[in-house]
């Protein structure tokens, strides 16, 4: 039997940009706390002239990190299964 999982909102970093700017994305956890895989097209779309860290469907660890929405799971690499 599948369990359900919620999506959860996590930040991605948004690349060639002057400043620190961050998407807010989709994302379910995986099998750790701070695993999670960025959800996929039409969830979550690149949209013209940005460029993420990460794409959809993605799997990716996070970290807390403070942001103007106050604490948030901020995406900071990609995660290998050491399969």
């Amino acid at each position: 039997m599948k369990s359900f999982r919620m999506s959860e909102t996590i930040y991605v970093r948004l690349v060639e940009e002057d400043i620190e700017v961050w998407r807010p994305v989709l994302a379910i956890q995986g099998k750790l706390s701070n695993q999670f895989t960025i959800l996929p097209p039409p969830t979550n779309v690149i949209p013209e002239g940005e460029f993420w860290e990460f794409s959809p469907s993605e799997e990716v660890f996070v970290k807390e990190m403070i942001l103007g929405e106050g604490i948030v799971k901020v995406a900071f690499k990609k995660f290998q299964d050491s399969k």
